[in-house]
């Protein structure tokens, strides 16, 4: 009889166990304006800086454990490149300009984070996170012979937002990212909405 009772029992929280789980789950996604200051060096090993800006699209999938703390993730994706001109003077012949056509994407930016949440009501919530990121770049020329190059970097992240809830499951999401890239730092503002389970 008691192990009868202890089956029921056990199946009976097993049974609510995703139930549970599923009250702190949320998702959302939008769009995100990024901008990137991209550090190289020209011919004459000077330090030079290009700010590049792009469009992307976003979103986030995360749990909070308590009202107050939780985790997620992120995977932004690029959706506009960044076109620009550079013009130098040959080598063979002082007189003669190279105009080179170069396109700048972003390809994707993955990135997994640590959430504090500050409620300020029943329906504003705002928060803080820190976490790691990888972003990836891509630049393509038009000189012929030229292939893609693609450029992987990866750093620290973190940033604030806040959320505006609609109902009790729908929301609103603004929030601005820091990428720490080294030589490709990046900042992300992304507004959409959400949902939570």
């Amino acid at each position: 009889m008691q192990i009868r009772n202890f089956l029921i029992l056990g199946s009976s929280i097993l049974a609510l166990l995703p139930a549970a789980f599923a009250q702190g789950f949320y998702v959302d996604g939008g769009y995100a304006a990024t901008s990137l200051e991209l550090e190289f060096e020209d011919d004459d090993a000077a330090a030079e800086s290009l700010d590049l800006d792009f469009g992307a699209i976003g979103g986030h999938a995360g749990y909070d454990f308590t009202p107050y703390f939780g985790v997620e993730g992120e995977v932004i994706i690029g959706v506009k490149d960044k076109s620009f001109i550079t013009v130098g003077v040959s080598d063979d012949d002082e007189s003669v300009i190279e105009t080179e056509n170069i396109d700048v994407s972003l390809n994707s930016i993955f990135g997994v984070y640590a959430k504090a949440n500050l409620p300020l009501g029943e329906q504003f919530n705002a928060f803080a996170r820190v976490g790691y990121a990888v972003g990836e770049l891509e630049a393509s020329s038009d000189l012929d012979g030229s292939e893609n190059e693609k450029g992987t970097e990866e750093g620290v992240a973190f940033g604030v937002g806040a959320t505006f809830d609609f109902t009790q499951q729908i929301y609103a999401r603004g929030d601005y990212t820091r990428y720490d890239f080294g030589e490709a730092d990046t900042d992300a503002f992304m507004a959409g909405v959400g949902f939570r389970f």
